[in-house]
């Protein structure tokens, strides 16, 4: 075999093996994609949610609280479940101040408020609906009382152990009141908005509002329960 015999040999051993290593390549590449495929779909390893989606979802419930609470004349009635338009909201502002009726009789006395008006437990159902969340209706003696299994199997709510895990979005219930923590500021103090009949509320119209650095454990009595919409919990809810 002559030099120049060798030299073509060499060059054709030099190609087949960077072929074979192009293989190879191309082999452990799919290997890896079908193994990532696999893992990430199964049930046992679900991927976790990130947490700029997280986010995402509790800066759309506090923007729609803030939009009801500022842009709208909203009343709180106890039985009130929903807002129409601004027309409905003014026609029962106005009944409620002429008439002035109790408390519990508002919708009695003004039928005009089933058109515009909301409770602190419709409060909290309209603004998780308006941000995207399925949430059927549930009032605050629910909330308090139903296990953790039925809460969040039929009203996608997971309870929250103790308030040094609550964040922005969730539900803070107390008896007979609920509110939607918009942030904390410590261990105890932070901020809430919820639709409230207060005695700080001179008109009609001024429902939803917004309470800074409140006591957060006592602010309507002992705090009962803190919960939060399934889909802010990242990873799977045990």
């Amino acid at each position: 075999m002559n030099g120049k015999s060798l030299q073509i040999d060499f060059i054709t051993w030099i190609k087949h093996l960077r072929r074979a290593k192009k293989f190879r390549q191309r082999a452990k590449a799919s290997y890896l994609k079908v193994f990532m495929a696999c893992f990430f779909a199964s049930t046992s390893l679900a991927v976790p949610k990130a947490s700029y989606e997280i986010k995402g979802i509790q800066k759309r419930i506090l923007y729609v609280a803030n939009r009801l609470m500022e842009e709208l004349p909203i009343s709180y009635v106890y039985g009130g479940s929903k807002v129409t338009s601004i027309n409905s909201c003014k026609k029962c502002n106005e009944c409620l101040l002429q008439k002035s009726p109790n408390p519990k009789d508002r919708l009695k006395k003004c039928p005009s408020c089933n058109n515009c008006s909301l409770d602190c437990s419709h409060f909290t159902q309209l603004v998780y609906k308006l941000a995207g969340l399925e949430t059927p209706y549930l009032d605050t003696r629910m909330m308090i009382s139903l296990d953790t299994e039925s809460l969040l199997n039929r009203y996608h709510l997971a309870t929250i152990p103790n308030l040094s895990l609550a964040e922005a979005g969730d539900l803070l219930v107390y008896s007979g009141h609920v509110v939607i923590l918009e942030r904390k500021h410590d261990k105890t103090r932070g901020d809430i908005i919820h639709a409230t009949g207060g005695k700080d509320i001179r008109l009609p119209g001024q429902g939803i509002q917004r309470e800074r650095n409140i006591i957060i454990p006592n602010f309507r009595g002992p705090l009962k329960r803190i919960v939060r919409h399934k889909s802010l919990i990242p990873g799977p809810i045990k």
